[in-house]
């Protein structure tokens, strides 16, 4: 009788037929329960999020957005055939609208620039879709892959506005080609669940190896989507993204930079600021500081947490893990700050050796309150350049100004010189922004009016629906924006076309 036993090389062929059969099979009941938003496996590498397929879906005659990015992106829905103009949106979570629209939101929220200026377009003839494509933690590796679906859907322009996101070394192609395949993303995200690699330096050495391969691939990625955008004769409006120059990095998203107060001594504190003061009075600084992070806007709650933060500089610790400790040498220079000795505090900050970064900011804003603006704003673009903490580097604004001369497709929106222009003393602060990177109601109004103004300014549209301030800030209201207290005054300002 003949033997039937398999040879080894026969074994070998059908037992990765079988296992090729198995994860193909596995694989396409994990995109399918994606697909029916059953399942969601995304994941980033660092603090930066993957494109894993195309951003828009066809769904009979409109475009929708694909269920595989909606965590991150908000839900869009237009037609294929456009009726009137069209532009898109795209960047980071400063274009997407962030706090007023966040990932996972699915709907958009009304306060970011593309909601302002698509209730500036109502009423248009024809009208203008104006179409929200951005997303939190998106860089500009996955930007221009969205730029190059976007040039496929008849876009009148595009508008560009990443960089807020251009900190760390951008994944590899063998990482990002894992990244598309569905068994290999939920394994991902059930054995490794917080993102690990290509993560943000605390710091930015000047002329580094790592510094310049960042700085190489974000132009790169740039000329990437110029040239996109070039070959189908799509107008690009490529942005710099506004820099927060007065965020020191304490703030816990205050937007402003802890310095010492006077307790308010109000008796109506809530429990939360009641637990913190408890805290900070039993001598555990950096418990209070947590806690009360957590208080809102209270006066009271903020006096005590920059109670909090001093205690714990000066002991030489951080509030928040992976934090570099600013020492009591920063400590000593909020206090002079506080008190208002500002010469003082250039001498002390010559000094301060075991933080210069820390040193050049308070150097900075000393700078600005006695009126030595230009030396204040170089000092403070330094801080922010070797320390971005979120924030677009300026060397990566400078590199966005130099590729819009370069093309004739290609229009500079700078919102980053409508910020300052608009800011106290050119210096750009709490004024306009809710956080290191993200800006008020009433700041993203300003940038909407200046996109717009491009848009007009390339015959793309008529007209911008035009509101007084007293009617604006009712419209804010109405919506539940909030009160802006620098809102008015911003509004009034020459930058608004």
């Amino acid at each position: 009788m003949a033997d039937r036993t398999l040879s080894l090389p026969k074994k070998l062929f059908f037992g990765a037929l079988v296992g090729t059969a198995v994860l193909w099979a596995l694989n396409t009941a994990i995109e399918y329960m994606e697909a029916q938003r059953l399942l969601h496996t995304q994941t980033a590498i660092g603090t930066t999020s993957l494109l894993e397929e195309s951003v828009f879906v066809r769904d009979g005659e409109e475009w929708t957005t694909s269920a595989r990015v909606e965590n991150s992106m908000v839900r869009s829905r237009f037609p294929v055939q456009k009726a009137g103009k069209r532009v898109f949106i795209t960047g980071g979570s400063f274009a997407q609208g962030a706090p007023y629209t966040y990932p996972n939101q699915l709907q958009e929220g009304f306060g970011g620039i593309p909601s302002w200026l698509r209730e500036d377009l109502k009423g248009h003839a024809p009208p203008v879709e104006v179409i929200n494509v951005a997303a939190g933690g998106q860089d500009s590796r996955r930007v221009k892959a969205i730029v190059r679906e976007l040039v496929e859907m008849e876009p009148d322009a595009i508008v560009v506005a990443s960089c807020n996101n251009e900190s760390a070394l951008q994944p590899t192609t063998l990482q990002e080609q894992l990244h598309r395949f569905g068994t290999y993303r939920l394994l991902e995200s059930l054995l490794r669940p917080t993102p690990t690699g290509g993560q943000a330096p605390a710091f930015y050495q000047p002329d580094s190896d790592e510094l310049r391969e960042i700085d190489a691939a974000y132009e790169s990625n740039l000329r990437e989507m110029i040239e996109a955008t070039g070959e189908r004769g799509v107008p690009l409006l490529l942005a710099t993204v506004p820099l927060q120059l007065r965020h020191g990095g304490y703030e816990a998203g205050s937007g402003r930079a802890w310095v010492p107060g006077t307790w308010s001594g109000d008796a109506d504190v809530d429990v939360c600021i009641a637990e913190g003061r408890s805290l900070l009075e039993r001598g555990d600084a950096r418990a209070a500081a947590l806690r009360l992070a957590d208080c809102g806007s209270h006066p009271a709650a903020r006096e005590t947490l920059e109670a909090a933060y001093m205690e714990v500089w000066r002991s030489g610790g951080t509030v928040q893990d992976g934090d570099h400790p600013p020492g009591p040498c920063v400590a000593d220079l909020v206090q002079r700050f506080a008190d208002g000795a500002y010469e003082q505090l250039l001498v002390d900050a010559a000094k301060c050796t075991e933080a210069p970064v820390d040193a050049l900011f308070w150097s900075g804003l000393a700078m600005a309150e006695l009126d030595r603006t230009d030396d204040a704003v170089r000092t403070l673009e330094q801080s922010a350049e070797l320390q971005p903490q979120g924030r677009c580097r300026p060397s990566l604004n400078a590199t966005v100004r130099r590729l819009a001369k370069e093309f004739g497709h290609v229009h500079l929106v700078d919102l980053d010189e409508a910020a300052r222009l608009a800011s106290p003393r050119g210096i750009p602060g709490p004024e306009l922004f809710a956080s290191n990177c993200h800006l008020r109601w009433s700041g993203y109004w300003l940038m909407s009016r200046v996109i717009g103004a491009q848009l007009q300014s390339l015959g793309l549209i008529e007209r911008l629906r035009s509101e007084s301030p007293a009617a604006l800030l009712q419209s804010a209201r109405s919506r539940g924006l909030g009160e802006d207290p620098w809102a008015r005054s911003v509004l009034e300002t020459d930058v608004a076309p």
